[in-house]
C-alpha cells in the first residue's frame, strides 16, 4: 500500500459507498418531491407531518455529512488532498448529535427505509473515521 492510502479506506471500498449514499441521496430527492401530495401525506395529523419533516432532516443530514467524508477520502486516494490534511477535523466525518432513533414512530415506511438505510451508511463511516486515529502518520 502506498503512503497516501494509509489515511484513507481502500478506493475498492470508496467507490461502492460513494454509489450507495448518493443513490440515498437521490430516493430521498424523490421522495421529498412527492411528500406534498396529498396522498402522500396521508390524514395523520400535524405531529405525524412534523415526525416526518424532522426525519426527512437527519436522514438529508446523515447523507450530506457521508457524501462531503467520501469525496475528501476520494481526494486523499487520488493524491489531491494531503493525507495529514485530511486528518483535520474540517475533513472528518461530522460528528451528528442526538439520538440515532428518532423520538417518534414515522408512519411512513419510505422515510423509516431510508431512516435505517443511512443510518447504516453513516455507522459504517463512522467506523472508518475513527480507523483514520489509528492509522500510523503518513511518511513524505
Amino acid at each position: 500500500m502506498d503512503d497516501r492510502c494509509r489515511s484513507a479506506p481502500d478506493p475498492g471500498t470508496l467507490e461502492p459507498l460513494l454509489a450507495e449514499a448518493l443513490d440515498l441521496a437521490r430516493r430521498t430527492r424523490d421522495l421529498l418531491v412527492t411528500a406534498d401530495r396529498p396522498a402522500a401525506r396521508g390524514d395523520a395529523g400535524p405531529l405525524a407531518a412534523l415526525v416526518r419533516a424532522a426525519e426527512i432532516g437527519r436522514i438529508t443530514t446523515r447523507l450530506t455529512a457521508s457524501v462531503a467524508w467520501l469525496l475528501g477520502r476520494r481526494a486523499v486516494a487520488a493524491g489531491e488532498l494531503d493525507p495529514e490534511a485530511a486528518r483535520d477535523p474540517h475533513w472528518r466525518l461530522l460528528p451528528l448529535p442526538g439520538p440515532e432513533a428518532p423520538s417518534w414512530p414515522v408512519d411512513d415506511p419510505e422515510i423509516a427505509r431510508l431512516a435505517r438505510r443511512s443510518a447504516a451508511l453513516y455507522a459504517r463511516l463512522q467506523r472508518l473515521d475513527a480507523a483514520l486515529d489509528s492509522a500510523p502518520p503518513v511518511r513524505h
